[in-house]
């Protein structure tokens, strides 16, 4: 049976528009999953508890001379113990593919080793039960235990028993 001009109209609309549907699907396919689906084990929501949000401009502050102990801000040392929520990049701090242990920054950077942020502008990260993540050029946020250390054989901060999800 021989369709009509309508029904041959109607046609063509109909697969246009899942043609239109099926291309917007495949583009947002991976901002989507990951908004619901935790890629290679990161977090995919905030986990429970109440968290302090660790400023930057704050860690930054802190200073460290040679030979001397580090000068660090009365609002960072308050943070010592506490369960803290702080948003940067990850970089290595070990080579391979999958590490439980980072380093996280404010910036995204290339190499810690050839460009090495100041004493506050890098935070060990400790991922929570060692488990191994693969390290992402997307914005994470951590959520964990805070701790300042003198910074002589560590960084200045450290983040123990962390979760981490990747942001938007």
């Amino acid at each position: 049976m021989a369709m009509s001009f309508q029904q041959r109209r109607k046609l063509s609309i109909t697969i246009g528009v899942l043609f239109a549907v099926g291309v917007v699907a495949f583009i947002m396919w991976k901002p989507i999953s990951d908004a619901f689906i935790a890629p290679d084990g990161y977090a995919v929501h905030v986990p429970a508890g109440n968290f302090t949000h660790a400023n930057w401009s704050d860690l930054m502050k802190a200073t460290k001379q040679a030979g001397a102990q580090a000068v660090i801000p009365a609002n960072v040392k308050a943070l010592d113990g506490q369960a803290v929520a702080i948003h940067g990049y990850l970089l290595p701090l070990h080579s391979g593919v999958d590490s439980n242990q980072f380093f996280l920054a404010p910036k995204p950077g290339n190499c810690y080793f050839c460009n090495p942020p100041g004493i506050g502008e890098a935070i060990e990260i400790n991922v929570a039960g060692g488990k191994r993540l693969p390290l992402s050029d997307r914005p994470v946020s951590v959520y964990g235990k805070f701790r300042v250390t003198d910074g002589v054989r560590r960084a200045l901060y450290i983040v123990d028993d962390a979760t981490l999800s990747l942001r938007s």
